[in-house]
């Protein structure tokens, strides 16, 4: 039996993530009319699309928001490369959503293919968050942490990495043919990255480091073998 019409929101938008989580934007709103046991009818009344239910159900304003938060300076105590790598994964995250909603924007024949609303403003959220990671990249810069070099063009290649990633793997669905998780790809990617920013003094800390814990090899192993007859 159908739910009420009185089913709240909240519980529309469960459902809708639910479904969206587990089949993605091509999930159909019968599908998650099905799930919340309503009509689709319902779905459009409150929400008025699918892009919007989308939008909704997956919280992509306070993703956002939380993103941006993220992307101002590593928290207190963690290294350079653990926050990049949070940033990353929260940023795989975002764009797990800001895809979709960007491609049914774009192939939306209702609104003429604009952009999506969040990123109607003066200073759209993708430049915003290259405005804000060159800043805090700057900052690192200055504080002699890691190399001089142009901040924003480490800030864009990082970004855009992990938006190619997801387009990928969203779009194309190269996972069969790129089975990389996104841990593995984020962690590589900081890695890779940190190789050509960082000083001369943490280069030379990390081989102290890595000396220091490379076991000497046993003292018979150094003695000169006997040579043969």
């Amino acid at each position: 039996m159908a739910r009420p019409v009185s089913i709240r929101d909240e519980d529309l938008l469960e459902a809708a993530r639910a479904v969206f989580l587990e089949k993605g934007v091509r999930a159909t709103t019968s599908e998650v009319a099905a799930r919340a046991g309503v009509s689709e009818g319902i779905l459009f009344k409150r929400f008025g699309s699918k892009e919007e239910l989308f939008r909704a159900a997956m919280h992509l304003g306070e993703m956002l928001e939380s993103v941006m938060q993220l992307a101002t300076a590593p928290q207190a105590g963690m290294s350079i490369e653990a926050w990049l790598e949070v940033l990353g994964l929260r940023m795989i995250e975002l764009f797990r959503v800001v895809v979709p909603v960007a491609l049914m924007s774009w192939s939306n024949h209702v609104t003429g293919g604009e952009l999506p609303k969040e990123f109607q403003c003066a200073v759209p959220p993708p430049v915003r968050g290259v405005r804000l990671l060159t800043a805090a990249l700057e900052r690192e810069m200055r504080a002699g942490r890691l190399r001089r070099t142009n901040a924003e063009i480490v800030a864009r290649n990082f970004l855009g990495s992990l938006w190619h990633f997801v387009f990928l793997d969203h779009v194309l669905r190269a996972g069969a043919h790129l089975p990389m998780r996104e841990h593995e790809y984020v962690k590589g990617s900081v890695d890779f990255m940190m190789n050509g920013l960082k000083t001369d003094e943490a280069r030379k800390r990390a081989s102290a480091q890595k000396s220091a814990h490379t076991p000497s090899p046993p003292r018979d192993a150094l003695k000169r073998r006997p040579r043969g007859n």
